[in-house]
């Protein structure tokens, strides 16, 4: 593909998600990273260097100048969550179409607002549920699609990191309901086809420092569908023995697994049983494809060869309901929608 027929992308932001996009972005055909954003500018000038780029670096002070570039058709917002709807709301005025990390806003009305103006600038803006292009999660909601398990009874998702996150995320992270709760809420919505009525949440921190900034790092959640079908959430922020994510999809003519992944793709049979090697140890490792696809689909978005497949009525949907799920952990009663 032609030099000029690229792409050109700014990325505001270069921390974990930051650096996943800006390294596909380097790596996709479609698309040129002409600006990086940060606060840090050694290191996102560091990681330019070590990657052979003559993308331009600059403090957040200087957004404006990426902004103004006209080789620029659109940006990727992965700062931290407090700075998402300013740099949203800045980028589709400028022009530029919009992939953001979630939330795209602390608020249903602020995210209908950064919405409108995409609408009003004719712009994509994607909020970012990468589990979504995960290729085994795809391939099951394909398939709950098609009836091959019939009427659908049961939705299960297990998501737990295998270390917590450093208390500085954590201070910024808006709280585990809305940094890694909205992520299954989606995803179980996104199977179903429909929102809740009902939730009900069970949280607990085990980790003393997560407690004494009141958040949680242990939740269990119950949900229950208009069609009759119940979701449930089981989430950690630390399991030793590695990044555990799974969804199972129970219904009347059979059921759907999407099963954790191993470093390497075999086991180990001897005289006294089998060894398996150990599971993804993070994110960045588990969705590696599911970002690669994730960002293809956006540039096919601004292309117009692809419809958006994460819509405003999705993002407010998950919102909406984990919102719920918090209400009903700080309260201890369930929550009805």
């Amino acid at each position: 593909m032609s030099h000029s027929s690229r792409i050109g992308f700014v990325v505001f932001g270069l921390g974990r998600a930051g650096v996943i996009h800006s390294t596909n972005l380097i790596r996709n055909p479609q698309a040129t990273l002409k600006w990086i954003v940060d606060i840090d500018e050694d290191k996102a000038k560091k990681f330019v260097t070590e990657n052979f780029m003559d993308t331009q670096v600059i403090a957040p002070s200087d957004m404006d100048k990426a902004l103004l570039d006209p080789t620029v058709q659109a940006a990727v917002v992965a700062t931290p969550t407090e700075m998402h709807e300013d740099i949203v709301m800045r980028c589709l005025r400028a022009g530029k179409a919009v992939f953001c990390e979630k939330p795209i806003a602390p608020t249903l009305q602020a995210i209908e607002h950064c919405y409108k103006e995409a609408d009003n600038q004719h712009l994509p803006l994607l909020c970012a549920f990468n589990r979504r292009f995960d290729p085994t999660v795809r391939s099951v909601f394909d398939r709950v699609r098609k009836d091959d398990i019939g009427n659908i009874q049961v939705v299960k998702t297990t998501s737990r990191d295998s270390t917590p996150p450093s208390e500085g995320y954590i201070r910024i992270s808006g709280g585990i309901f809305h940094d890694s709760c909205v992520h299954d809420v989606d995803l179980i919505c996104w199977m179903l086809g429909e929102a809740p009525h009902t939730v009900f949440c069970l949280a607990h921190a085990f980790h003393a420092h997560i407690g004494a900034m009141n958040d949680v790092d242990t939740v269990g959640v119950v949900m229950k569908f208009p069609s009759g079908a119940i979701g449930q959430i089981d989430m950690s922020r630390h399991a030793v023995y590695g990044y555990d994510q799974r969804v199972e999809v129970f219904g009347s003519g059979g059921m759907l697994t999407s099963d954790n992944q191993s470093s390497l793709c075999a086991t180990y049979f001897h005289a006294s049983g089998s060894t398996q090697n150990p599971i993804k140890v993070s994110f960045p490792q588990r969705y590696s494809e599911a970002y690669e696809l994730e960002m293809n689909h956006f540039i096919g978005v601004i292309k117009h060869k692809d419809n958006l497949l994460i819509s405003k009525d999705d993002v407010l949907r998950s919102f909406t309901v984990v919102e719920a799920i918090e209400k009903s952990f700080r309260t201890g009663q369930p929550v009805s929608l």
